[in-house]
């Protein structure tokens, strides 16, 4: 019973890094809206069933760059303890990671005077974050499918510029929040990095204009397959978070 006792301390003990209040690993983050066309991939042995015309809408993709501090040590520490069994940290990683990104498109609808927008959420989660000193790149997408529901106004997704959408990033470490970035076109927008402008449009977009889950990860989006080793390694919030 010991034996066993002493194996379950040691499975509870396995853990990623905790984030302290003077801890604080992402030191600059930034995120952007581009219009941008879907990847052409050619498949081999399958049965055609596209259209003969193929669709010219864009993509909206979300581009979060975030710079982590550097870590001195990559090499997982292992401790021992009889009370607690083995316990293992990864210093030099930063762990199920939580990128969340507001999206709020205005329609050029208005209605007495009063603009109408719609709020396009999603989020992606990552394994693990190399704290290496270095710029990290996250993408993430609203389809031209989403977005032609919404922009017939301006003569659909394919008309549709990046000037029309302000963006929110954050990043959260076990729903701690560790840094937040906004568009550079949202007006009201503070020299402290606080942006009021943002929040005052989301109060006034109603629930029904609200989309959970529009705007995708790159792992459900053309772009999985491209050049996968350029990001952080991405985990299946479906699936929950792998477990080591």
């Amino acid at each position: 019973m010991k034996t066993v006792k002493i194996f379950l301390m040691a499975l509870v003990a396995v853990c990623g890094m905790i984030v302290s209040g003077a801890d604080m690993p992402v030191k600059k983050m930034s995120v952007e809206a581009v219009m941008t066309a879907v990847p052409d991939v050619a498949y081999r042995n399958h049965s055609a069933f596209t259209p003969k015309n193929p669709s010219v809408n864009k993509w909206l993709m979300i581009k979060v760059k975030y710079t982590m501090d550097s870590c001195s040590s990559f090499t997982p520490e292992v401790k021992y303890s009889r009370q607690s069994g083995v316990a293992v940290s990864f210093p030099g990683w930063l762990e199920n990671v939580e990128l969340r990104v507001q999206v709020i498109f205005d329609t050029g609808v208005s209605v007495k005077s009063v603009p109408v927008r719609v709020l396009f959420t999603g989020s992606s989660v990552f394994h693990s974050i190399k704290r290496n000193g270095k710029e990290h790149l996250a993408v993430m997408f609203v389809p031209a499918k989403v977005l032609d529901r919404y922009c017939s106004h301006w003569g659909g997704a394919a008309k549709v510029s990046k000037g029309m959408f302000s963006v929110k990033a954050e990043m959260f470490v076990g729903g701690r929040a560790l840094a937040t970035a906004f568009s550079s076109n949202i007006p009201g927008k503070s020299e402290s990095g606080k942006d009021t402008g943002f929040e005052k449009m989301l109060k006034l977009i109603p629930k029904q204009l609200s989309l959970e889950n529009a705007v995708l990860p790159r792992s459900r989006s053309p772009w999985a397959l491209l050049s996968p080793d350029d990001y952080d390694w991405e985990v299946d919030k479906s699936v929950g978070s792998v477990q080591e």
